[in-house]
């Protein structure tokens, strides 16, 4: 009849391209995952986003240049390497992560060494990890090293109760040649996670480990300690040593699907709930001040997104002298000193600085800006 519409439905368990490619479209789109977003839980996992820098000597743990990315050792184990944001990269991607030995060193008892990535826990509820529910998922990614053999990923999940872990491997067959990797993880029915700000989920890509520590790999388990899989590769046994990662995805599943490119403005907006730049150059203004009382000049911030928790400072302004200049009504003075406040928030700070020597007066407006362009003030909310 005119005018009438009619509705059907198809039930199928696929549907495939005609002449066997990839050009089926649905309303004029074909189905891909560059279509079907937000499936990768894991951020950054380009390697595009490196706030703090592209290239650091490193010595210690921490967070030193690729956001969300941290290197790690147990045991009072001692190393040093270079870490950087490397464009050699496989085909789609721009960027890797690359680690560099600098001194060679050989792990004793159970000393290891890893690269670690850690995922906010309300991120991976779908996961329903603990329950009957719980579901199998997928990590993909691709991997570069000029040492081949057996390397090990240890998976992690957190409960105020106690942490479990996981533990399996995979193969670096070919030297100097980049190689896409899939491992499944089994469905974690052991225990839940606290879906908090907190950490949930921590996957750590073991690059060197000590004799006490390598084990057999196993499912999910009581087992919060660092472990490596038997054989696992030593990294850093030898200077020029390096191992190179991108395209990093955790889905759920048992199928990896292709890697859901974000653009870089998405990337660095999910980066920055966990950090964020206030300064880092010459001239670099902080914020907007007021001059509340003597000796004590407060600094307003709205950051642009809201972080995971209230951030602490993290600024080399104590090594660095007369590293900042309040200006107010025409009036400069220098100084350190710079603390949060503890109204700030995870959306708004409120700094404070007693640089002014007492010149400004109450209710004076100004701003205040770095003066040396070796120094940093930044905010950090990092799991």
């Amino acid at each position: 009849m005119a005018g009438e519409t009619r509705m059907s439905t198809i039930q199928a368990n696929a549907i495939l391209d005609a002449s066997g490619g990839n050009t089926t479209t649905i309303n004029g789109v074909t189905p891909n995952t560059y279509s079907v977003r937000g499936r990768n839980i894991i951020i950054n996992g380009a390697m595009q986003v490196a706030q703090r820098g592209t290239s650091a000597n490193i010595t210690a743990a921490g967070y030193h240049t690729i956001d969300r990315w941290q290197t790690v050792a147990n045991s009072a184990m001692s190393y040093d390497v270079t870490m950087s944001q490397d464009s050699d990269a496989p085909a789609d991607f721009q960027y890797s992560l690359k680690v560099l030995t600098n001194t060679a060193q050989t792990p004793t008892g159970g000393q290891n060494y890893s690269l670690r990535y850690t995922i906010e826990a309300q991120n991976v509820k779908h996961f329903n990890y603990g329950t009957s529910d719980a579901k199998t998922s997928t990590l993909s990614f691709w991997v570069k090293s000029n040492k081949t053999g057996t390397y090990s990923l240890q998976a992690y999940s957190f409960n105020s109760s106690g942490n479990i872990s996981y533990l399996t491997s995979y193969t670096i067959n070919s030297a100097n040649t980049w190689e896409h990797k899939t491992i499944t993880i089994s469905a974690n029915t052991l225990r839940s996670i606290d879906y908090t700000t907190s950490a949930g989920v921590m996957f750590d890509f073991g690059l060197a480990c000590g004799p006490d520590d390598e084990v057999a790999a196993y499912d999910w388990t009581v087992q919060a300690a660092a472990r490596n899989v038997t054989g696992q590769v030593n990294l850093l046994d030898t200077v020029n040593n390096y191992w190179q990662i991108t395209g990093v995805k955790l889905e759920v599943g048992s199928v990896a699907t292709e890697f859901d490119h974000r653009s870089y403005g998405e990337e660095l907006a999910l980066c920055q709930r966990y950090y964020q730049i206030l300064a880092n150059n010459l001239s670099d203004t902080v914020g907007a001040s007021s001059k509340w009382s003597t000796g004590n000049n407060f600094i307003f911030i709205d950051l642009p997104v809201e972080m995971r928790t209230q951030p602490t400072l993290d600024t080399n302004l104590s090594t660095v002298t007369a590293a900042m200049r309040l200006n107010s009504m025409g009036y400069n003075a220098t100084g350190n000193n710079l603390v949060l406040d503890g109204d700030s928030s995870p959306r708004r700070l409120r700094l404070n600085t007693t640089i002014d020597s007492g010149s400004i007066t109450s209710g004076a407006g100004g701003w205040l800006r770095t003066n040396e362009g070796t120094i940093y003030v930044n905010v950090d909310a990092e799991l």
